[in-house]
């Protein structure tokens, strides 16, 4: 199955997001106006004389790092930054500067502290010791009177505790995300996985009752026909899945419930019905065996781990189908503990059945032996005289 690229393209790109870049640019937009309404007013009063190309140059650099910040928040507001203190080092420019540019800074330290608190402190520090320094060996500020320099770095100290406190919030609030967005990536995943052994699964089973000769033609046809639509819809399931992206994880963890209408914890009540539907396929295939689940359970089950069970069993009977004797029936056993439940499984392989000890259909049981070894489970398998037998052990 080939999965269109475009399907696995994020929504959403680095930086100011699609929806929030609109009021950002609108915001700038005025600000650019403003800029360039003050310098044309000081241009027509009393500074005609000093306003000139330099000053416009300048209105002009500001408004296109002003406007960036929309696209590239980080750079156009470091740019914005960088512009005013490098005025500061060309005294007939900082004397005549529009007051209005003090608003570009003000929305360029917005900007970066919104996007990254710890940057816009340093950024911010950095530009106003800078500014301050560099203003006053050019003569264009003084600091050395009315306790100038101590106000200066008492205000850059209350500003870099505030944004240091917003930086620790960010930081949480980042890992928190990126753990939900790891957590929804291997949901999906495992979800993929399960529909395509799904589907694997259902298209071994009518392709075995098509080699049988068990069950009548009529009773047969009905079966393949139904394994085949299910196959089709667990198929389009995945493709939903992909084309809707994370929509379709979030709905289903918060439509997810810890126990059924019967107190039932849900974990058990999935297991109990995916048991019952195999075990009525695996019947449909001349397999008849036994099946041993508890009526009631110790605790609630997590969702992921609830999904990988349902899964490995739906798997294990495809298996079961596939390669066991049906003279030899079957044996399915689930237990809980205090810790973990263990699923038992045993059969007698078919005489012509090849590679017993790793057989498998769709991924395969290797496949889910990974998958309890990455959540602190196990899987054991073993043949010995066609008596083929498995042990798996899921923490709870």
């Amino acid at each position: 199955m080939s999965i269109t690229p475009s399907l696995l393209t994020p929504r959403f790109r680095a930086g100011i997001m699609p929806t929030a870049r609109t009021p950002l640019l609108a915001v700038a937009a005025i600000i650019v106006v403003i800029d360039i309404v003050s310098t044309i007013v000081l241009d027509c009063g009393d500074w005609s004389d000093t306003i000139g190309f330099p000053q416009y140059l300048l209105t002009i650099l500001l408004a296109i790092a002003t406007l960036s910040m929309a696209w590239t928040p980080m750079c156009g507001a470091l740019a914005v930054l960088i512009i005013r203190c490098a005025v500061a080092c060309i005294p007939t420019l900082a004397l005549t500067l529009s007051p209005a540019f003090v608003i570009n800074v003000i929305a360029a330290m917005v900007v970066l502290a919104v996007q990254d608190s710890l940057v816009a402190a340093v950024a911010i520090t950095l530009a106003g010791v800078g500014t301050a320094c560099i203003a006053t060996l050019t003569d264009t500020l003084h600091l050395d009177i009315e306790y100038g320099w101590a106000l200066l770095f008492l205000s850059l100290a209350a500003i870099d505790i505030i944004l240091l406190v917003a930086a620790a919030a960010q930081h949480r609030v980042r890992s928190e995300r990126r753990q939900s967005e790891r957590q929804r990536k291997a949901d999906r995943a495992h979800t993929m996985i399960a529909l395509h052994d799904d589907v694997a699964n259902r298209l071994v089973s009518a392709a075995l009752l098509l080699a049988g000769d068990g069950c009548p033609h009529d009773a047969m046809h009905d079966e393949i026909r139904r394994n085949v639509d299910e196959a089709l819809a667990s198929t389009r399931r995945l493709v939903s899945m992909l084309n809707e992206d994370t929509a379709v994880a979030d709905a289903a963890a918060s439509a997810s419930t810890p126990t059924t209408a019967d107190g039932t914890p849900q974990w058990l009540s999935q297991v109990q019905r995916v048991i019952r539907h195999e075990t009525d396929r695996l019947e449909q295939l001349g397999l008849r065996g036994i099946t041993l689940i508890p009526d009631t359970a110790l605790h609630a089950l997590a969702d992921d781990r609830t999904a990988l069970m349902v899964a490995f069993i739906r798997e294990l009977c495809a298996n079961i189908g596939k390669y066991a004797d049906p003279d030899g029936g079957y044996v399915i056993a689930i237990r809980e503990y205090a810790d973990h439940i263990i699923i038992t499984a045993s059969d007698t392989s078919r005489a012509e059945a090849d590679d017993a000890a790793g057989r498998s259909t769709g991924l395969g049981l290797t496949y889910y032996a990974n998958a309890l070894a990455d959540i602190g489970g196990t899987m054991r398998v073993g043949e010995s005289d066609r008596q083929w037998s498995l042990l798996a052990e899921i923490p709870v």
